[in-house]
């Protein structure tokens, strides 16, 4: 997949993360290993860019979704946090979920 040159950082729910590389790529999201600045844990961090209402929806049933469910086989959702974005970019806002990193 590759690299996140110039090793962009991230906030979610008050936890920083460095993007370490891109390791996933969906149809309005990317997957990246990243690293917790205090605990140096490795974690997957999924990014979504949503373009119109309907996406945010979608972001946040998936949300929505990974709460409702607590099972040994399902990958529990860790944070969350969705942030504004800018419209002249024609991206309504970012919404970040963040996982374990299983290899």
């Amino acid at each position: 997949m590759g690299c996140v040159c110039g090793r962009q950082s991230v906030i979610i729910q008050g936890q920083k993360f460095h993007l370490m590389q891109q390791i996933g790529e969906g149809s309005f999201s990317y997957v990246f290993e990243a690293r917790n600045t205090a605990d140096s844990h490795q974690y997957a961090i999924k990014k979504m860019s949503c373009h119109t209402d309907e996406e945010e929806r979608r972001a946040r049933d998936e949300i929505e979704n990974y709460q409702r469910f607590s099972h040994p086989n399902l990958v529990s959702l860790l944070y969350h946090e969705q942030a504004q974005y800018n419209p002249n970019a024609h991206v309504t806002s970012i919404v970040w979920l963040v996982f374990p990193y299983f290899k």
